[in-house]
């Protein structure tokens, strides 16, 4: 499955961020914020950009770029807050939106892809999605 291992390292940094004191989530969250803005514009710029003009795409791609500015915006508020209260607040909120969308992209749009695409398709797909994610480890 497409990001299979993106969606997992994204998962585990949520769940770091649910468990760490408050004074540790500021650190977790910087890199959230790498490892989600790489992921996104790898994944706009691959995979919704070639499905965008396909008519059985249109809607969950114009869906899916809705959910990543949503995230977006929180990340870049988030990633800014000072408030120690408004942080863990503000990132229950961040965690279930990036839920969401991994579970949309996960359980609509990827099955739908790989129903709808030829293996040759997929096979052209996964060799430009083969990339090394290089988020870095808040300091």
């Amino acid at each position: 499955m497409f990001f299979k291992a993106e969606h997992d390292q994204i998962d585990e940094l949520l769940e770091q961020i649910e468990l760490a004191a408050p004074a540790e989530k500021p650190k977790i969250i910087k890199t959230l914020a790498s490892a989600v803005l790489i992921h996104f514009k790898v994944e706009e710029s691959v995979l919704l950009e070639q499905l965008e003009f396909s008519p059985p795409f249109r809607k969950l791609v114009r869906e899916v770029l809705r959910q990543h500015a949503q995230a977006k915006h929180q990340l870049e508020t988030l990633v800014h807050e000072r408030d120690l209260r408004n942080i863990s607040s503000r990132s229950e909120r961040l965690i279930d939106l990036l839920l969401d969308i991994m579970e949309f992209e996960e359980m609509v749009l990827f099955p739908k892809v790989e129903a709808q695409l030829s293996d040759e398709e997929l096979r052209l797909l996964a060799r430009q999605l083969h990339y090394e994610p290089e988020y870095h480890q808040a300091a």
